[in-house]
């Protein structure tokens, strides 16, 4: 059985683990579901950015945020630790279960952390944070069974011979994550803002066919800011919502310029691989419906027909919006829309700019989201 100090030791790390999750559904929910602009502290770059991985579907499992899961996980381990340290044959086994429940999450970090390698738009250094507790519990458990042989006969009476609190725990558990799942699908069908992908026809702006250059805000603004965006990157759909915002907040004040920077080799040879394979395509469709004067129509489309965008979603929705076909078909292979798209990468380029959505104000560089306060510092200057 655990001793006091082991006991005291394995509830504070998985307190930790809990504060860390808490603080990871805090994102989830702000990035999510509440509807008004945010940036974690977590959001250091286009590279390192919880927000964006919140923001990515890899983000949430059957409809709930992974981290939920994982605080709810802990919870009822510091509850179950006190409880079962209290019976005769669980306490005897204590150790062995929490072994074997650790490596189960240990199995768990590894696939969460091959999905972040490959999959998602950034790196969550909070989730990082989450695993190495996970591994740093794992070790310690393992250090103090390793001296003790785990008898599985003796483990399945000891659990069957308790299998009603076992079975009360794991029932409660399961009930509490649909109760909450049941409460974020709710809170989704309950709130009362407009998608963040289908507000832009609300904010003053346009389109330049000759230089194929979108912007929203007023065109004689003061100040200008750049935003180099991705239309299959999760987090850009997001922080659009963001740039709509302040765009009506500081009307007259601030243009934002949209630039585009596709993670797709095809069209960006600036990126390591083509992690948004239909990305530049997905470009030259909004810039040539631009040029048929529907660039921002087409834009919100395709954020709102993110997750399933590919060349026959491009041309539905080119379809009803009623672009004229034969001129959408010679602009998408024409030079021009492809030098513009490249023009844009070149440009990102000479600012170092290497992840989105990356926002620009002169030679100072915003990575991952822009807030009220930084431009408002910048219209002081």
């Amino acid at each position: 059985m655990f001793n006091k100090k082991q006991r005291v030791l394995m509830f504070v790390l998985l307190l930790a683990g809990l504060v860390v999750a808490l603080k990871l559904v805090h994102i989830d929910y702000m990035v999510n579901y509440s509807g008004t602009p945010f940036k974690s502290f977590c959001n250091i770059s286009a590279k390192f950015n919880c927000d964006a991985v919140a923001a990515s579907e890899y983000s949430h499992l059957l409809g709930m945020p992974i981290a939920l899961v994982g605080a709810v996980a802990n919870l009822f381990l510091m509850i179950f630790l006190q409880v079962g340290s209290g019976l005769a044959l669980l306490r005897e086994r204590m150790k062995q279960l929490y072994l074997w429940i650790f490596c189960g999450y240990g199995v768990g970090i590894i696939y969460l952390a091959m999905v972040t390698l490959v999959a998602t738009p950034a790196l969550c250094l909070l989730c990082m944070c989450y695993w190495l507790i996970g591994l740093v519990t794992l070790g310690y458990l393992w250090s103090i069974n390793r001296s003790e042989s785990l008898a599985i006969g003796d483990l399945g009476r000891a659990i069957r011979g308790h299998g009603v609190i076992v079975a009360t725990f794991g029932v409660t558990f399961l009930l509490v994550l649909f109760g909450v799942k049941a409460a974020i699908f709710a809170k989704k069908i309950m709130l009362v803002d407009a998608p963040v992908e289908m507000v832009s026809s609300g904010v003053s702006g346009g389109f330049n066919a000759k230089t194929f250059e979108a912007y929203l805000g007023n065109g004689n603004a003061t100040l200008e800011v750049y935003v180099y965006t991705d239309f299959q990157c999760p987090w850009c759909k997001h922080s659009h919502g963001n740039v709509v915002k302040l765009a009506e907040s500081f009307a007259g004040k601030v243009r934002f310029i949209r630039r585009d920077f596709p993670l797709d080799q095809a069209c960006n040879k600036l990126v390591g691989r083509s992690m948004h394979p239909i990305a530049c395509v997905a470009a030259y469709y909004a810039k040539c419906a631009g040029v048929q004067g529907k660039y921002w129509q087409f834009h919100d489309e395709l954020y709102a027909n993110q997750e399933r965008l590919s060349l026959d979603e491009l041309k539905r929705i080119a379809a009803d919006l009623k672009l004229e076909a034969a001129a959408l078909d010679e602009c998408l292979v024409s030079e021009a829309v492809m030098s513009a798209v490249v023009s844009d990468v070149e440009e990102a380029g000479k600012y170092s700019v290497g992840g989105t959505p990356t926002f620009r104000i002169g030679d100072k560089i915003y990575e991952g989201n822009i807030t009220e306060t930084d431009i408002n510092e910048q219209l002081k200057k």
